[in-house]
């Protein structure tokens, strides 16, 4: 029994240790990137509009990214991905999920490869979508890019 609880604290405590050491390497990191169900996307806690941001007709792997920000660089939180729709539905579709959130286009609105910004209407933060046609055919590439103001 006594050897038992003594296994049992050696298991807890090397599992502690990993933790702590991924803690650190974490804190101090200034941007990673994740696959969703990870345990690094878990502990980022991705915001709910990049959380629930409309994978659209995707083809493979959705890449999740943050920053905390460096100098002048923002912190900010990213998606990424391939789809296999056309440039202007996935545009139409992004465009319509945003302005649930209260997001307004800045500028020309989002055309075929090129980024368009969008701005909250409480000022509080800003996004930015790029959609372009991939090099590889028949393949868009959808990146979408969350700036929390604090």
């Amino acid at each position: 029994m006594k050897k038992k609880r003594i296994l049992i604290a050696v298991i807890l405590l090397v599992v502690a240790i990993l933790f702590i050491i991924f803690e650190l390497n974490f804190l101090f990191s200034e941007s990673f990137y994740s696959k969703k169900g990870s345990l690094k996307y878990y502990l980022t806690f991705p915001p709910k509009l990049i959380r629930n941001a409309p994978i659209i007709n995707n083809n493979g792997d959705v890449d999740y990214s943050y920053s905390v920000g460096d100098g002048v660089s923002p912190q900010f939180f990213k998606l990424s991905y391939l789809s296999q729709s056309s440039s202007e539905d996935i545009a139409k579709i992004i465009e319509s999920y945003l302005s649930k959130f209260r997001f307004v286009v800045s500028g020309s609105g989002l055309t075929v490869c090129d980024m368009a910004s969008y701005d909250n209407m409480n000022g509080t933060s800003s996004f930015e979508v790029y959609v372009c046609d991939a090099k590889r055919p028949m393949f868009t590439r959808v990146v979408l890019t969350y700036y929390p103001k604090i």
